[in-house]
């Protein structure tokens, strides 16, 4: 009776604690294209006239030994701190082995959507802040050698810098790479941890921004401007009237508006009170709104949402 009574009070425990919501933010590290470029990890690819920059993130992990461990480091640095740490090279592998067992398997579609390999990573393993990172090792005269870094925070689902740290180590005859990146960081950590925690605190006090965009297919039947319900509402101001009541503080703003196309930028929960807290991005936000279409007014959508900040759902006609 007792051994049940404390798996209980251990169950209740582990429940309620899985529902905090952290007081800091999630982080990933990343190296920068500009890193990634400096060490030959940057394809470059033409599309349609347009220059396309590819980071081989995974090729990068493997094969270049001081690039990881300056990783690793410099997300140990923050997790000394506080900041829960999400590993990039871990949600890479899981991409990875995914991508491997789907040759075996026919595609549902017969093809897929393009997605950057940032995008793609940042999507699946959800932070709430990414760390750019760039760096570069000079001699300074005989054995001497100095390390330049810039370090940018950046949210990860708007992409919008909210924090930097940049400078010069002193010379040094030190080789190792990662003491020599510890050193020159270290001053800065504690403006840089500043920035990030207020970019936090604003999200957790106005919600998170993110971008929603709702299209309708051609052969839907109807448009944005079609009325629906008792109030004879058009669907457009429908959408417009449910984002702004399900945003935080009624915070909606509209950025495009046309027959067949709308766009808000708006600010949503960090986290989804109808899944014990867990974290709400742009995918379960649209699902909402995906979900009161239907059962609302029978409008059927799509939800083509790929990427952490931007929504996106496809009308394709009435069920």
């Amino acid at each position: 009776m007792k051994n049940l009574l404390l798996s209980a009070f251990l169950l209740l425990t582990f429940s309620v604690f899985s529902q905090i919501t952290p007081s800091q933010p999630r982080i990933m590290v990343v190296p920068s294209n500009a890193l990634m470029n400096n060490l030959g990890y940057l394809k470059t690819i033409n599309n349609q006239g347009a220059e396309i920059y590819v980071p081989n993130y995974m090729k990068a992990f493997t094969k270049n030994a001081d690039l990881k461990q300056v990783i690793s480091k410099i997300g140990e640095m923050f997790s000394e701190r506080g900041f829960p740490l999400v590993d990039m090279e871990l949600w890479l592998n899981t991409i990875q082995q995914e991508r491997t067992e789907d040759i075996l398997k026919e595609s549902k579609s017969g093809g897929e959507i393009s997605i950057s390999p940032l995008d793609e990573v940042l999507y699946r393993a959800k932070p709430d802040i990414y760390i750019e990172l760039t760096y570069e090792v000079e001699n300074a005269g005989g054995p001497m050698r100095v390390l330049k870094f810039n370090i940018q925070a950046k949210d990860a689902f708007t992409k919008k810098q909210i924090g930097a740290a940049s400078g010069v180590g002193q010379k040094t005859t030190e080789t190792i790479l990662i003491k020599l990146l510890e050193e020159a960081v270290f001053t800065h950590l504690n403006n840089l941890q500043s920035q990030m925690q207020t970019h936090f605190d604003d999200l957790s006090k106005n919600g998170r921004e993110i971008f929603v965009r709702v299209q309708v297919f051609d052969d839907a039947g109807f448009d944005l401007e079609e009325e629906f319900g008792t109030e004879e509402d058009e669907l457009g101001e429908i959408i417009a009237d449910w984002l702004k009541k399900n945003s935080v503080n009624y915070n909606s703003r509209l950025l495009k508006q046309t027959e067949n196309e709308i766009r808000f930028n708006i600010r949503i929960p960090l986290y989804d009170a109808d899944f014990g807290d867990t974290p709400m991005g742009a995918y379960e936000f649209s699902r909402k709104l995906k979900k009161y279409l239907k059962k609302s007014f029978g409008v059927k959508t799509k939800n083509l949402t790929q990427s952490l900040g931007d929504a996106n759902l496809i009308i394709k006609g009435k069920k």
